[in-house]
């Protein structure tokens, strides 16, 4: 019991750390995810000023720092499972029966009593097994289901339907220089980068 009890704990220990890391993995994917929808968003831009190998590049060096994370993230997911096998053969091996072999060779119990308490060992760690191998997934599960009561907690930065804001009357011609914009919900994602315009009186300019 005292070894089902340390696996147990090893196990747990490294479910508790994967779910650590796919906490902090989350935030990395979503500048990659927001990156990815921006490119497709603006593909004929993107096309247009032939930027498509500037953009993949863009891609590569952002999804770096993800791919790592997921790596380790797999090694440790492995280590789970590899207990979990090396569980089996330690108690049934190196335990089981090797203690039910001495208990019959010194007279304290009879071969019969020791396949009963085998196979009750037996079922016990399936049962532990199988409860186990679903750690990462249930620490995934968490993030999961944490990342949707969040989103469904969260309050638009936008309001589509506000008036707010300054109406300046305007007569004549307009020019903006060096421009910096982005929206409120990707702040840190520029759309205007020191851009500079100008719009002669009564002409329409779309950006």
């Amino acid at each position: 019991m005292t070894v089902c009890g340390i696996f147990i704990f090893i196990q747990y220990s490294i479910s508790k750390a994967v779910k650590k890391r796919a906490q902090q993995d989350t935030s990395l994917e979503e500048s990659e995810a927001r990156l990815s929808c921006e490119f497709i968003a603006n593909v004929k831009t993107i096309q247009s000023l032939t930027q498509e190998t500037k953009i993949c590049r863009r891609f590569e060096e952002t999804s770096k720092e993800p791919y790592k994370h997921a790596v380790v993230r797999g090694w440790l997911m492995s280590c789970i499972l590899a207990i979990g096998s090396g569980f089996v053969s330690l108690n049934f091996s190196a335990t089981s029966y090797l203690a039910g072999l001495l208990m019959i060779k010194l007279g304290l119990c009879s071969p019969f009593t020791v396949f009963q308490v085998i196979e009750s060992l037996n079922i016990a760690t399936m049962m532990v097994m199988a409860t186990v191998s679903f750690f990462p997934e249930y620490s995934r599960a968490k993030v999961s289901a944490a990342l949707i009561f969040q989103m469904l907690a969260e309050e638009s930065e936008i309001d589509n339907f506000s008036e707010a804001g300054i109406k300046p009357e305007i007569q004549g011609n307009v020019q903006l220089s060096d421009v910096d914009f982005s929206y409120p919900n990707s702040r840190q994602i520029l759309t205007l980068k020191k851009m500079s315009i100008r719009a002669n009186f009564g002409q329409t300019i779309a950006i």
